[in-house]
């Protein structure tokens, strides 16, 4: 099993964030950042102390950015904090979607970006040996594991769970 996608760009998050727990590889969760990419960094970044948390909670696997591009965060096996509860944590792969600013939560994502997220959805489940892709088996939102309001139905699922077209030789 190879742990770190061979597509993406290494952009390491703070090792103090990924958990010391394995992550089981059970499936993905997706989530949409409200904003740039700048704004997202700027969270996984912060390890601020808090009186809420030991410092500011919110880390994950990889980001999309909305031109396509994949930077991966933590290893596959990682388990950073992403899913709204530590068993989900230990379960699932977080992917964060660049887009949807404050008042357009629901903005579609761009084509490029979409065909990002089914090629490292596709690549993660090969390296799990899941079976085929369904939703709430393997295929999450933010939302269905927590109260929130991400990703707000931006997610093409149809096309994630689509069987990939064969390459002619």
């Amino acid at each position: 099993m190879t742990e770190f996608y061979p597509s993406a760009i290494s952009r390491p998050g703070p090792t103090r964030k990924a958990g010391l727990d394995t992550n089981a590889l059970v499936g993905v969760i997706c989530h949409s950042m409200q904003g740039s990419l700048a704004g997202a960094y700027s969270v996984l970044d912060d390890e601020s102390l808090t009186d809420d948390s030991y410092y500011r909670a919110a880390s994950w696997h990889f980001s999309i950015t909305k031109d396509g591009m994949v930077y991966q965060h933590y290893a596959l096996h990682a388990c950073p904090f992403h899913a709204g509860s530590h068993t989900q944590n230990m379960r699932l792969v977080g992917i964060e979607h660049e887009g949807g600013p404050p008042g357009k939560l629901s903005e579609p994502m761009p084509e490029k970006q979409i065909q990002s997220s089914v090629t490292l959805v596709r690549w993660i489940a090969r390296q799990a040996a899941w079976g085929p892709l369904e939703r709430r088996v393997n295929l999450w939102e933010h939302n269905e594991t927590t109260s929130t309001v991400c990703p707000s139905g931006r997610i093409p699922w149809s096309k994630i769970m689509a069987p990939p077209v064969a390459q002619e030789d």
